[in-house]
C-alpha cells in the first residue's frame, strides 16, 4: 500500500513543477528526500525514565525506533556530563516519510492553537525547511495520560534539487503544507 502523498507527488506535484519551471531532466525535479524528527533532552538526559519515555513517544509518533546523541565532553556550566544522552532523533525516508507528512499536515498541524502557517524564514541557504513544535501532544498517537514529560520537537525537511526558495515553497504547497 502506498501513501497518498507518495502517489500525489509522482502523478501531480512533480509534473506541475516540471511544467512551471521548465525542468528538462526528470531527476532534477525538487523532492523531499528525508524528514528528521528530533527531541532535545537537555538536563533530563541522565534520567533513564525520561529518556525511555521520550524514545517511546518518538517511536509512536514516527513508527521507527529513535537513535540518540551523546555529549562529547563535560560542561559544568550546563550540568552536562561526558557521554550523557542529550537528544533523540528519527530519520524518515520513503513511504514512512510520506505517511508521517500526511499525518502532520492533515491531523497534527490543525490541532495547534492559533496556527496560521509557517514563515518563509524557516528555510536555510540550501532550501531545506525546519520548524519547531512547542508541544508534542498535537500528535494523535500520544495521549496526555501516557507521556512522561511535555516537550517540544524539531522537524526538518531535506529538499533536494530545489534551486530557489520558490521551488521549495511550491513543492511544499503541493502537499498542502501551510506556508505564508
Amino acid at each position: 500500500m502506498t501513501a497518498y502523498f507518495e502517489d500525489l507527488y509522482k502523478n501531480q506535484i512533480s509534473k506541475d513543477l516540471v511544467k512551471k519551471y521548465k525542468i528538462g531532466n526528470p531527476h532534477c525535479v525538487p523532492k523531499i528526500t528525508k524528514i528528521v524528527v528530533s527531541a532535545g533532552l537537555g538536563k533530563d538526559g541522565g534520567d533513564k525514565k525520561v529518556f525511555e519515555g521520550t524514545c517511546d513517544e518518538l517511536a509512536r509518533i514516527t513508527g521507527h525506533k529513535p537513535c540518540y546523541r551523546k555529549s562529547k565532553k563535560a560542561i559544568a556550566g550546563f550540568s552536562l556530563k561526558e557521554n550523557q544522552v542529550i537528544a533523540a532523533f528519527v530519520t524518515l525516508r520513503g513511504r514512512m516519510m510520506y505517511e508521517f507528512l500526511e499525518r502532520l499536515v492533515f491531523l497534527s498541524l490543525p490541532r495547534v492553537h492559533d496556527f496560521k502557517g509557517f514563515s518563509k524564514k524557516s528555510f536555510d541557504k540550501k532550501n531545506n525547511f525546519s520548524f519547531g513544535i512547542k508541544d508534542h501532544l498535537i500528535f494523535n498517537e500520544l495521549s496526555y495520560d501516557t507521556i512522561v514529560k511535555n516537550r517540544g520537537l524539531n522537524i526538518m525537511f531535506t529538499i533536494e534539487n530545489a534551486e530557489t526558495q520558490e521551488q521549495a515553497i511550491d513543492l511544499l504547497h503541493g502537499f498542502s503544507f501551510p506556508i505564508k
